[in-house]
């Protein structure tokens, strides 16, 4: 079957006391870094969103990609994206310029989305083939194609994948 939305972090245990743990996640989700969903875990919160957001408005690929993405939206008339790695496994989205398209796929905007079943991931590994891009489909949701294409800085590393999304 299809692999169900990314998950919400496990957190690894800790030698913290129960009640201590239980009264640092009361103040993290009252300040709205961390917020408890109906099963109980605990997923980023939008303050800390706005933090990350903060950091990343920092970085040259998040303030340098606006024009691209923008650009790639425009030309193909679909939504654009970047992404960047966020670990061995996980890429995560950063930006995204959103079709003016009545129909369009939802956001994965902010999300850790498994580097081997997406198409900005596979970029990000590098996997493009000869052609310089990844063509991919209903991967991570139904009817949905991408094709990404690595970023690359000044001495060939991949800092970062462009890719288009369309229905």
């Amino acid at each position: 079957g299809r692999d169900a939305a990314p998950q919400p972090a496990e957190v690894p245990a800790s030698t913290a006391a129960l009640s201590t743990a239980a009264r640092i996640l009361a103040t993290l989700e009252q300040t709205g870094f961390v917020r408890r969903e109906s099963g109980g875990q605990y997923t980023p919160g939008i303050r800390l969103l706005l933090v990350g957001l903060t950091a990343l408005k920092a970085t040259n690929i998040y303030e340098l990609s606006e024009p691209h993405l923008r650009h790639l939206s425009q030309a193909s008339r679909e939504t654009a994206n970047l992404a960047v790695r966020a670990d061995a496994a996980n890429a995560i989205y950063l930006r995204q310029v959103v079709s003016d398209n009545p129909v369009h796929h939802k956001t994965w905007l902010g999300l850790l989305l498994p580097m081997e079943k997406t198409a900005t991931g596979q970029a990000l590994a590098g996997k493009t083939g000869a052609q310089g891009y990844v063509v991919r489909r209903d991967t991570l949701e139904v009817g949905v194609t991408a094709v990404a294409a690595p970023v690359y800085d000044a001495t060939g590393g991949i800092v970062a994948a462009f890719s288009i999304t369309a229905p």
